[in-house]
């Protein structure tokens, strides 16, 4: 009887296995045949250019409860613990240029703001069409007027959505004031707790983007568990990539621009896990017998490449 159980539970392991290789292997093959590592690499560009605006708002919203130069600094203090210090060094003078240059009321000023508007609005369509293309769909282009009207909206509401990552990032700080009640183990406490805080914004940022952004209909089942996913590995991988970041010593190679080519790698990596996150996703729909359609006024990118292909025969 006991032999039974236990050549039941091998086979049941192996199984298991068997399922976690064949999902595994089906995400790597999606993420390679959809060339995410190049979307990752222009939304790291359109990211970079962006920062600038959505760190002054998220220094804004923070600075209602904090006051602007507190929010600045603490914002500055929690970026530099996920980021190695090149790249952190990069954000503190990102952070202090805006926020300085935003105190005078000048034109230049608001033509500069102005443009680095644009470039969060253009990241984040950027993005948009990344998980469009990750998922398989795109816009159909005599779509509806009311579709146009979603996708701004989406665009929108991914900006908020950062603007209120890195305003929350600013708040996390202020669980340093528990450190000294929890003496003895109050920094590993402390460090757990800022740990679990950070997977929750990244999974409730990404949790955002994978059911708003896409034109896709995805249940939030399969949502929830690729935002989980891919926090995880942001949160988790964050110590490799400082660990490269740090010891390849960008400052000595690069010169001034060191702290810009940190920040763009950690911005790449970032990217490279969220559509591998969102590959996954796609994945573990599948493998669960769940398709994801094409919401209403978008339609899957094979069967328009299969139209075209009708129409160049036909020519």
């Amino acid at each position: 009887m006991i032999q039974l159980a236990h050549l039941i539970y091998t086979q049941s392991e192996m199984k298991s296995l068997r399922r976690i290789r064949r999902l595994a292997a089906r995400t790597v093959q999606e993420f390679v045949q959809n060339r995410c590592s190049v979307m990752a690499a222009a939304l790291a560009y359109y990211a970079l250019f962006a920062m600038p605006a959505l760190l002054l708002a998220a220094v804004y919203v923070a600075g209602v409860l904090y006051g602007r130069q507190a929010a600045a600094g603490r914002l500055q203090t929690q970026l530099a613990k996920l980021l190695d210090a090149s790249a952190a060094s990069a954000i503190q003078t990102i952070i202090a240029g805006t926020v300085n240059g935003a105190r005078s009321n000048t034109l230049a000023n608001l033509t500069a703001f102005g443009g680095l508007a644009y470039s969060a609005l253009a990241a984040a369509y950027e993005l948009q069409q990344s998980l469009n293309r990750a998922w398989d769909v795109r816009v159909d282009e005599s779509g509806s007027r009311s579709f146009v009207v979603k996708r701004v909206c989406s665009v929108f509401l991914i900006i908020a959505a950062a603007i209120l990552l890195f305003a929350s990032l600013a708040a996390v700080p202020a669980l340093s004031a528990f450190k000294y009640e929890l003496s003895g183990i109050g920094n590993y406490v402390l460090y757990s707790i800022e740990t679990v805080v950070s997977w929750l914004i990244f999974m409730l940022l990404l949790a955002i983007m994978m059911k708003v952004l896409p034109d896709a209909e995805i249940e939030w089942r399969d949502v929830w568990l690729g935002a989980a996913f891919t926090s995880a590995l942001i949160v988790l991988g964050r110590f490799l990539i400082n660990t490269y970041l740090t010891h390849a010593n960008f400052s000595s190679a690069y010169g001034a621009v060191g702290s810009i080519a940190a920040l763009l790698i950690w911005i790449y990596y970032c990217g490279v896990i969220l559509l591998l996150g969102v590959e996954f996703t796609r994945v573990w729909a599948s493998e669960h017998g769940r398709q994801i359609q094409p919401e209403k006024g978008a339609v899957r990118i094979a069967i328009i490449e299969r139209v075209a292909g009708r129409h160049d025969s036909g020519r």
